[in-house]
């Protein structure tokens, strides 16, 4: 089992590896809940449509999710400090990057209780549905620490 990495200094809100009670539901109608981060290793990403860095971040997010097709992996984005109306806007002009489910935070109530306060904010969950990496800003995907927690769980 591995242990909580933390990386850029980042604590999560809720209390231990578990991650808050939230329910939010997807542009397309789908309901998310904590409960859904069981059964497979699980990238949240909260992230906004004026935010640079997301939109450098996100193809490449959308790549490991291809790369990792037939594993137990998923990835799920969160759009946040930002309007739904954007993020809808965004999410069609984008297709191609958006082979992941994209819910809305209305009032960024979601993303308070998991601590996120900047753009972007990414969690990975192990298959229990246990915090293993808090992380901020651009460049995880190329991490070492995350690359190796990544291998260890699949």
């Amino acid at each position: 089992m591995l242990s909580l990495i933390i990386l850029a200094g980042m604590p999560l809100a809720a209390e231990g590896p578990k991650p808050p009670t939230f329910e939010l539901v997807s542009l397309d109608g789908d309901r998310f809940t904590q409960d859904d981060l069981k059964g497979k290793v699980t990238l949240v990403v909260f992230w906004a449509s004026w935010c640079g860095v997301c939109k450098h971040e996100l193809p490449k997010i959308q790549h490991l999710q291809k790369s990792l097709e037939g594993k137990p992996f998923q990835v799920r984005a969160i759009g946040f400090k930002d309007s739904e109306a954007n993020i809808r806007r965004y999410t069609k002009m984008h297709r191609e990057t958006f082979s992941f489910p994209v819910y809305f935070d209305r009032g960024d109530r979601v993303s308070s209780k998991f601590g996120a306060t900047v753009t972007p904010t990414l969690f990975l969950f192990d298959k229990n549905g246990e915090l293993v990496i808090p992380y901020r800003g651009g460049g995880l995907l190329e991490h070492p620490q995350f690359k190796k927690a990544l291998a260890e769980l699949l």
